[in-house]
């Protein structure tokens, strides 16, 4: 059996994970208005 994330920071791991990437901007302290701008920026960098 696979085991699931549990916490936010272990959900914001998974690259397939929508929910994932809406969080992991936010654990590293950006501001939600800036959030897409973010996803956009790390994308770029990965």
């Amino acid at each position: 059996m696979q085991q699931t994330p549990d916490t936010p920071e272990e959900i914001a791991k998974v690259a397939r994970s929508y929910t994932g990437q809406y969080l992991k901007p936010l654990l590293k302290g950006v501001a939600p208005g800036r959030i897409e701008r973010a996803s956009k920026k790390m994308k770029a960098a990965e």
